[in-house]
């Protein structure tokens, strides 16, 4: 981690708990008209989509209601080696945001975020939870920050 991101995050003033994203693919841009029904694909916002770049990098083009379009970042976010140093830094909760992974890549990310986090003392407050509807994985720690 960059040393100005962790100071930043050390000097930020925590009147709530802090979430982090620590898992998924970035938004790089929302679209208000759908390239995808442009070309006449539209599934009305039940698919993934991708765009190719120059580089044959995959972007997933994620279309929701209305015909709006969010364009992800190719590569997702992966901080389960950061753990140890996130927690340090006093963020509660960590985020993972599943978006094109089917279950069993979720299944095994998941299992390497609760390996990554060896201390016993955090293992035994860990709580996870999945919501269907957004299809968002949250991991966090209870009675650890108690005021």
């Amino acid at each position: 981690m960059a040393k100005d991101v962790v100071n930043e995050i050390k000097s930020m003033k925590k009147p709530v708990d802090t979430e982090l994203i620590v898992y998924g693919r970035i938004p790089l841009m929302t679209f208000e008209n759908c390239p995808v029904k442009a070309q006449s694909k539209c599934s009305g916002g039940k698919a993934f989509n991708e765009l190719v770049d120059r580089m044959n990098e995959k972007f997933v083009l994620m279309c929701g209601e209305g015909c709006f379009c969010e364009l992800l970042n190719s590569k997702p976010i992966y901080m389960a080696d950061k753990l140890s140093d996130l927690f340090d830094l006093g963020i509660k909760f960590f985020r993972l945001d599943f978006t094109v992974e089917n279950e069993n890549e979720c299944e095994n990310i998941i299992e390497e975020y609760v390996k990554a986090e060896s201390r016993k003392a955090l293992k035994e407050r860990l709580v996870a939870n999945f919501d269907s509807d957004s299809g968002v994985f949250s991991i966090s720690f209870t009675g650890i920050f108690e005021v």
